[in-house]
């Protein structure tokens, strides 16, 4: 009871510490967001991306003249640059240079010139080149002073802007950090309880082995693919009286040792599981050995067995039963598996018996 408190209680605080975490990263994530955008705006950013591509189409243009094959690279940086021109005016409606009608009149005035010179819709040869390349050699000569007035009127501000995002951004590597480390611990703690509860699906839990549906989809998967095997359905003789006689912890106790014992004689083909109770069986597919199996697992019982100092006398009832094609359903052979056991115990127990549908015998209650 204490364990499961303490479960909830760590993972209480783990989604507590993801939910404040998520709340505290967003928050300064959109901060983080407004000062950068205020610097778009304020610190010429966008003017330096202009100044660059404006600088590079120059550069093609001139190449163009000389007659180079840099025609693909012209409508390239013509549409760059024609972007940059529209990201600048209308993302620095509040920049320092916007402050004067006539400093963004100007600006417009010399982007309209650009877009009379589109490559698309008119030829850039002869006269029109030249006045193309004049009016980007002004227009790059003034963006650069426009460069250099934002910079001036804006220096203290961006200081203090980055300054401020310096210290948000530490901050939210916090709130990110919390975040990742509880969010893994959280996703670890799914994966963690999906795999128990997938594991105990098909696992019985005191043996480890597998249980009846684990068993079930062995059968039905060999039936599928008609291979041949055969079942051993294997019940601990007197094992009532050892939890009558010593408690169902001795009894449990005595299941996992005989468990263990029962693994180290089946092979890693085999397939081992407890159906419940004192019930297990084996599927093995090899025919020619399940005789001489079966012997080995009688002898693990030939001596009595100390489990914390209780002597437990037990035996094992053995039924063998032969996969068929008559077998319709999985439970089929173990039926018979059942039928040859209870023989096996008509006899006095600790024996194995195969099945043979012609005797017909009473199970012994």
């Amino acid at each position: 009871m204490m364990m499961r408190y303490k479960k909830a209680y760590f993972l209480f605080l783990i989604v507590l510490l993801f939910t404040i975490s998520a709340g505290a990263s967003l928050s300064l994530l959109n901060k983080s967001h407004d000062l950068l955008l205020w610097n778009e705006r304020a610190s010429g950013r966008a003017l330096v991306q202009l100044v660059i591509l404006q600088q590079s189409y120059l550069s093609i243009m001139m190449q163009y003249q000389r007659g180079d094959e840099v025609a693909d690279e012209l409508l390239t940086y013509y549409d760059l640059t024609w972007s940059a021109y529209d990201v600048l005016l209308k993302g620095s409606k509040n920049a320092y240079f916007m402050s004067d009608g006539w400093r963004a009149s100007k600006l417009n005035n010399y982007f309209t010139r650009f877009k009379m010179t589109d490559p698309t819709k008119v030829k850039l040869s002869g006269e029109l080149l030249t006045v193309a390349l004049h009016n980007t050699r002004e227009a790059h000569n003034y963006i650069v002073e426009l460069l250099n007035f934002e910079f001036q009127g804006y220096s203290q501000e961006t200081h203090q802007h980055d300054f401020e995002l310096v210290r948000v951004n530490k901050i939210m590597i916090m709130g990110l950090f919390g975040l990742t480390f509880s969010g893994t611990i959280f996703l670890l703690i799914i994966i963690r309880e999906r795999r128990q509860m997938t594991y105990l699906a098909y696992h019985d839990p005191l043996t480890r082995l597998a249980n009846r549906s684990a068993l079930k989809e062995k059968i039905t998967a060999l039936q599928k693919k008609k291979t041949s095997f055969c079942a051993l359905l294997i019940d601990i003789d007197r094992f009532k009286a050892i939890n009558d006689s010593y408690g169902h912890d001795i009894g449990d106790k005595l299941l996992i040792r005989l468990t263990e014992k029962m693994t180290l004689v089946c092979s890693e083909s085999d397939f081992i599981a407890r159906l419940g109770g004192d019930e297990f069986t084996i599927i093995c597919q090899s025919k020619s050995v399940v005789e001489a199996m079966a012997l080995s697992l009688l002898s693990i019982t030939d001596n009595v067995i100390d489990i914390d100092g209780k002597s437990c006398d037990v035996g094992m009832s053995i039924g063998i039963s032969f996969s068929r094609t008559k077998h319709f359903a999985w439970v089929d052979i173990l039926k018979e598996a059942d039928d040859a056991m209870y023989q096996a115990k008509e006899k006095g127990g600790g024996k194995y018996q195969t099945y043979d549908p012609a005797v017909v015998t009473k199970k012994i209650l």
